[in-house]
């Protein structure tokens, strides 16, 4: 399996966009040009294993989070996803949802 650079070009977007900085401001933090940052975002360019980390580091996340759905084994591929939609519920309607997320989760695997 290869690594999809689109998607983690767009962890990269979706955690720069968390902590509030633009393009500019994480290139220079990076030390890194526009232009390559815009290109490593849009799955254009292939960024190395230090630039990669620069990045984690610079955005106050992990290599983990970056590189989350690359892996066929990625336990934790929609974790975030889960925990954005049960944030703001109420303990009952956080009950309901993981009833149904079960009840699906049962049918697919019976499938």
């Amino acid at each position: 399996m290869n690594a999809d650079y689109g998607l983690i070009g767009k962890q990269i977007s979706f955690y720069r966009h968390q902590v509030g900085l633009t393009q500019e401001q994480l290139a220079e933090a990076c030390n890194l040009s526009v232009s390559y940052l815009n290109r490593i975002e849009n799955g254009r360019k292939k960024a190395s294993l230090d630039v990669l980390i620069t990045i984690a580091d610079t955005l106050g996340t992990t290599m983990d989070n970056l590189l989350s759905g690359n892996q066929q084994n990625d336990r934790l591929d929609c974790y975030d996803d889960m925990a954005s939609i049960l944030t703001d519920c109420s303990s009952t309607e956080r009950r309901i949802l993981v009833g149904i997320a079960s009840a699906v989760k049962g049918v697919l695997h019976n499938t």
